[in-house]
């Protein structure tokens, strides 16, 4: 019967579903929906722009993201969501944990980090630590979602240094 096929493809196509891995959008960290904490000497909105500036030990955290600097505007238009956070400072810093557990840090004199793409581009003498590795570079990109790095920019040259692993994976076999 055409219904008994239909329910038969349907069936195989839930349990696929629920077998299947999931996409890394679905993996997305809990850290994404968190909130997204301010705390600095000084704070200036301005509603009808939808755009504040906060002075003076800036400190920002959303779950285990933790960025400090001295100045951050923000923009939030219609009373929305926040879109961006520009932080500068001397430098700007940021700390993560990756979703298996790993730190990373960063710091560079301008940060713009976008909550709703779980996104930090550090600009200006930008420094990234992770797992023992070290960037350096005008530009670096830090993707938090896919834990991803992209760094440099066009006629600027990287540098990166890349610790050897420790440990069992590190040792040469036996001959």
């Amino acid at each position: 019967m055409p219904n008994d096929r239909i329910s038969r493809r349907l069936l195989l196509t839930a349990a696929l579903l629920c077998v299947a891995p999931l996409p890394a959008v679905a993996q997305t960290p809990a850290a994404s929906r968190a909130p997204v904490h301010i705390s600095a000497d000084h704070f200036h909105f301005d509603q009808r722009k939808g755009a504040g500036n906060y002075s003076g030990n800036v400190v920002v955290t959303q779950g285990k993201l933790v960025i400090k600097g001295d100045k951050l505007d923000i923009l939030a238009p219609g009373n929305g969501p926040i879109q961006k956070l520009t932080m500068t400072g001397a430098p700007a810093t940021f700390e993560d944990v990756t979703a298996d557990g790993k730190h990373i840090n960063g710091q560079s004199k301008d940060m713009v980090y976008s909550p709703a793409e779980q996104r930090i581009v550090l600009t200006g003498d930008a420094r990234l630590q992770q797992r023992g590795n070290a960037f350096h570079a005008s530009r670096i990109v830090y993707d938090i979602r896919r834990d991803l790095v992209d760094a440099g920019a066009p006629g600027q040259r990287i540098e990166a240094t890349f610790t050897p692993a420790t440990g069992q994976a590190a040792q040469k076999p036996k001959q």
